[in-house]
């Protein structure tokens, strides 16, 4: 009956560290995104107007419209 627990708990931490794997790789995805539009935009001319048009590779997508009137 040992055995059983332990494979039963080892195959659930297994699932649980994958899971924060992944949480993790898109959490530091998403900030090197954010990092690369604030970096984009703090380059914008003083009145200057720009689209951004995203789509990643799972087929989500990312609009964005940047308007600086100073």
């Amino acid at each position: 009956m040992g055995w059983q627990v332990a494979w039963a708990l080892g195959a659930q931490l297994i699932a649980v560290a994958g899971l924060v794997a992944r949480l993790r790789w898109w959490a530091v995805r998403e900030r090197r995104r954010q990092e690369a539009l604030r970096a984009f935009a703090a380059r914008l001319p003083a009145a200057g107007d720009v689209e951004i048009d995203d789509v990643r590779g799972d087929g989500s997508r990312l609009r964005v419209r940047i308007r600086r009137d100073r």
